[in-house]
């Protein structure tokens, strides 16, 4: 009986060891490597601001309802004096411009300026009062893609050209240059501003049509990104006053 089992076990290991032998060699398909596809990633595009947009933001979310600009001038001995008010701003509860108002040295109002908007919130027209309360002057103004006014055309009572502004950028949309042109076209005062990183202006340089520097400004800034300081200067960099803005806020 022993010798059956080991036979038969014998001839089992047999058969499989033939039964493997025998078998085919697997084939096993190597697939190729893709080629690696590097995507460069085009940088984006800068983002550029509204500045009407990004003002009527501001102003709506403080609750500003005006801001009267002080000037204080230097006496004989150095020292800031004789405040006066050069301005008032007023805004409505949405954060647009409704009228500015500016004074004489000895306090009347010497112009007014009262802005109107259109449906999708453009500035289209502007209306100037002299003294008298009499509409003089009147502004129509031209935007590019991005919602910022390129120039503005002032016209006299019989719709007359008299005077027109251009107004340029940068790539994040800072008014850089402020252009003042009469009727033909001769440039008679520019405005260039430069900016900090966080986009605040810093300062401006006013010159001449004969390209000279005739003053500087400076500006300084509170926690909400609101100008409170105006720092002048003449063309000889000596100071010639400071601005301040005031705020007035709703309850």
């Amino acid at each position: 009986m022993k010798k059956g089992i080991v036979l038969a076990s014998t001839i089992l290991v047999l058969i499989l060891l033939f039964s493997g032998c025998s078998s085919a060699p697997k084939i096993v398909k190597v697939e190729k490597p893709k080629p690696v596809v590097v995507v460069e990633e085009k940088p984006k595009p800068p983002e550029i601001k509204n500045l009407d947009l990004e003002e009527r933001s501001s102003v709506k979310s403080q609750k500003i309802i005006s801001v009267d600009k002080i000037q204080f001038v230097y006496n004989s001995r150095g020292k800031l004096a004789n405040g006066q008010k050069l301005s008032i701003i007023k805004y409505n509860p949405d954060g647009f411009m409704t009228s500015a108002v500016f004074y004489t040295k000895d306090g009347k109002v010497d112009q007014k300026y009262e802005y109107k908007y259109d449906n999708k919130g453009f500035r289209t027209e502007t209306v100037r009062y002299d003294s008298k309360g009499q509409p003089d002057k009147k502004y129509i103004y031209e935007y590019n893609k991005y919602g910022n006014k390129i120039r503005a055309s002032r016209y006299n009572n019989n719709g007359e050209l008299e005077k027109y502004y251009l107004y340029k950028y940068d790539d994040k949309g800072n008014l850089t240059e402020d252009l003042w042109y009469d009727k033909g076209g001769v440039l008679e005062f520019k405005i260039i501003t430069t900016y900090d990183s966080n986009g605040d202006k810093i300062e401006s340089l006013s010159y001449d049509s004969s390209d000279n520097l005739v003053s500087k400004s400076i500006y300084k800034y509170d926690e909400n990104d609101n100008i409170i300081e105006e720092n002048r200067f003449d063309n000889d960099g000596n100071s010639t006053g400071v601005i301040q803005y005031v705020y007035k806020f709703s309850k």
